[in-house]
């Protein structure tokens, strides 16, 4: 392997704090690591300043060489500090709001950036603030790497959807059980996605599958170098909170070999060693064997840095060892900040990175001959679970099958039952299910990022956000089911549709019960206007699926005018919806005009569903190859197609739309070729370059708005960014 960023680093610094476990291994450091420092610094200083104080916090820094620099020597440069601030970012989530006894909800919180919070003002206003820093890292990472960037949040956020990095709450008996939970929660995910995006590494979700067993003894490695050097941190811990265990190797060592603290580490040391060595062998085999990527052999390579990083870091690092001091510099720069200039000297001092490099690092690469990219995935604001049949029936049932009010009406006297006014209410259980069918599903969960990004300008109270907040969410999942009735589709996020599942007639009985509980929900704002709101809103949303609909079932093609009226009114009234029950209910003086913000959101993001669903392989594996083209819908690439074809052309198209309708669906030599016919035509090309436009234009109306309101908005920012194609 070729080092183009690092170099070896002294023994002698470590070998007597390590104990020994890195015997013959060599250990590399990054040769920038001040800009490591400097993204550790930017984060500490943004939290001080947007966040809260940091009493004797000790994070990533390290007085010869920072967390990144040694767990990730080889990491590119240009992207050194901005992991510096991630990883820091984490730390100090971890750490503060931990403190705060406030550390499910931080995790909560930083899983979804922007997810709905029930909590006290306080600490709503410290997470908010802290949302906004992590809106700054996640644009930064996208800008240097959207593809790599985008796979390294999907991973973060199902470490932390699946209860990562929360420590246990129980106590454990024995190691093998708690190894099995150590590994994870120690977050191999992330610790993983740091390594890809740090090194520029692309790897296939097969291929990351495969090698799960292949990086158990490192991940093992990872957890127990961990608890060996953090347990002084972790019985402070477990006594603040009372516990009488400690989520950490050493106790359950001690408590399943009735040994002392002492035998306890040496044992979690041969554990290491010897977990090491085989990971050792894994990383020697797969290069000698020559079975794998290039990249996936650059990524198991990278985990035995990484773990032989991390024990150095770990113990000699003033977070884990008191006696470690910070450098003069870096306790001058932690009480005064680093200056613009002294910032900008690190950063051009840096090693360049080779032009060729620099390109096939950033815009995909070849693995084994073959171009390889990656498919960003994002998880929506319900996160991945599935409904089981069983869960199904228990929805509809009741726990065993049979309404307890029907048992107890049955035994009654009909004369009774039918002059009786106040018989037991009706259950809401079967009428719930479709809806809460379609809210386990994944969703992208934009109006919702919306939501909180747009009231950094109108600062309404939690209450009345997180109500505004359940209008949209009922609004929007009725429409999506009453869509895909009307579409015919089978697939909603890649799961069965829920027509599907319960049948047409109680979907859209379902559908029709959310609308009337959006209603009830809205008069809770005590405000008519809000009322009236919802009502305009829902009425356009309906106007503008009937004509799309129309349209559909007529074969009669739109102009592009009259198509982006009908998406303004379908797709954009939502998000237009949520922007004036925000003015609404504001108790600001002077709101902000986000009219035409908006309306230019609302664009942005159906074309984007337009080209997607031609273009897209995520979209396709969620929603079917080309559904658009089943549907019938007169989406942009098809009406520009339809005005700029041959005649000739134009009549074959027109042929192939109205086959569908005759069938019911495009067969697939149908769909390629129509696919055909657009690509020809210059269709999709088209549709992008609106796209575009629209982006361009977004981001002059958010400008406008941060110079009226003088308020950056970051999380707007970023909702910005996921709207891009």
């Amino acid at each position: 392997m070729e080092f183009l960023y690092s170099s070896v680093l002294d023994p002698s610094t470590y070998d007597a704090a390590a104990g020994g476990l890195l015997d013959g291994v060599q250990v590399r450091v990054h040769n920038d690591r001040l800009l490591e420092d400097l993204g550790i610094m930017r984060a500490q200083q943004d939290w001080r300043e947007h966040v809260s104080s940091l009493n004797d916090y000790k994070g990533c820094l390290h007085p010869r060489h920072s967390f990144a620099s040694i767990l990730v020597p080889e990491c590119l440069p240009d992207r050194l500090e901005v992991i510096g601030y991630a990883t820091e970012y984490g730390f100090l989530q971890d750490d503060v709001f931990e403190n705060d006894n406030e550390g499910a909800d931080a995790l909560h919180d930083m899983q979804e950036g922007f997810q709905d919070m029930s909590t006290d003002g306080s600490r709503q206003e410290k997470q908010s603030a802290a949302r906004k820093l992590q809106s700054r890292m996640i644009l930064e990472m996208v800008s240097i790497d959207r593809e790599r960037a985008s796979t390294a949040f999907k991973s973060w956020s199902k470490f932390l959807e699946e209860g990562g990095g929360s420590g246990s709450a129980a106590a454990f008996s024995n190691m093998a059980d708690y190894v099995k939970f150590r590994i994870h929660d120690i977050g191999h995910l992330v610790f993983g996605s740091i390594l890809k995006f740090g090194r520029a590494i692309t790897i296939s979700d097969e291929e990351d599958q495969a090698c799960a067993d292949l990086l158990r003894p490192a991940w093992v490695v990872l957890g127990l170098t961990n608890d060996l050097f953090s347990w002084e941190l972790e019985q402070r811990d477990a006594i603040r909170r009372g516990r009488s265990f400690v989520s950490n190797a050493l106790w359950v060592l001690m408590q399943e070999h009735k040994i002392d603290l002492e035998s306890a580490k040496e044992v979690c040391c041969q554990l290491i060693r010897a977990n090491f060595g085989w990971y050792e062998d894994t990383v020697k085999a797969a290069k000698e064997q020559n079975t794998y990527s290039a990249d996936l052999t650059r990524y198991l390579d990278g985990w035995l840095h990484l773990i032989a990083g991390n024990i150095v870091w770990s113990a000699t690092c003033p977070r884990y060892n008191p006696g470690e001091r910070y450098t003069a510099q870096q306790m001058d720069w932690m009480a005064n900040g680093i200056s613009k200039h002294l910032q900008d000297e690190i950063r051009n001092s840096a090693t360049k990175t080779p032009r060729e490099q620099s390109k096939w690092e950033r815009n995909g690469h070849t693995s084994n001959g073959e171009p390889h990219t990656t498919i960003p995935v994002t998880n929506g604001r319900r996160g991945l679970k599935e409904v089981s049949p069983g869960q199904l029936t228990a929805l509809l049932n009741g726990n065993h099958g049979v309404d307890s009010s029907r048992q107890t009406s049955a035994d009654r006297h009909l004369n009774d039952i039918l002059r009786d006014k106040h018989l037991p209410p009706l259950n809401s259980k079967v009428i719930e299910a479709p809806w809460k069918y379609i809210t386990s599903l994944p969703g992208k969960g934009v109006r919702g990022k919306v939501i909180y990004a747009l009231n950094t300008w109108y600062q309404v109270p939690e209450a009345s956000v997180d109500t505004i907040k359940n209008i949209i969410d009922l609004l929007h999942d009725a429409s999506l089911m009453l869509d895909d009735v009307e579409d015919s589709s089978i697939l909603r996020r890649g799961k069965p549709a829920t027509h599907t599942v319960f049948g047409i007639a109680q979907t859209i009985n379902s559908s029709g019960y959310l609308i009337s509980e959006a209603l009830d929900v809205a008069l809770r704002l005590g405000n008519a206007e809000c009322l009236r709101i919802v009502l305009e809103e829902t009425k356009a949303l309906y106007i503008g699926q009937s004509l799309d609909l129309y349209w559909k079932e007529n074969l009669s093609c739109p102009s592009i005018a009259e198509y982006i009226k009908m998406l303004d009114a379908k797709t954009g009234t939502l998000i237009r919806m949520l922007a004036r029950l925000l003015e609404a209910v504001s108790p600001l003086s002077q709101k902000p005009d986000l009219h035409s913000l908006t309306i230019i959101l609302g664009r942005c993001y159906a074309l984007r569903d337009d080209y997607n669903n031609l273009a897209s392989a995520e979209y396709t594996q969620k929603k079917g190859f080309c559904e658009d083209l089943d549907e019938g819908k007169y989406s942009m690439p098809i009406i520009h197609a339809l005005s700029t074809l041959p005649e000739d052309q134009c009549l074959i198209l027109r042929n192939l739309l109205t086959q569908r309708r005759v069938n019911g669906k495009s067969t697939p030599a149908h769909k390629q070729m129509i696919l055909g016919m657009l690509q020809a035509a210059g269709s999709l090309e088209y549709t992008l370059s609106a796209i575009r436009l629209l982006q361009a234009e977004l981001e002059r109306e958010l400008e406008a708005a941060e110079a009226e309101t003088g308020v950056d908005n970051w999380e707007l920012r970023v909702v910005v960014e996921l709207v891009k194609v």
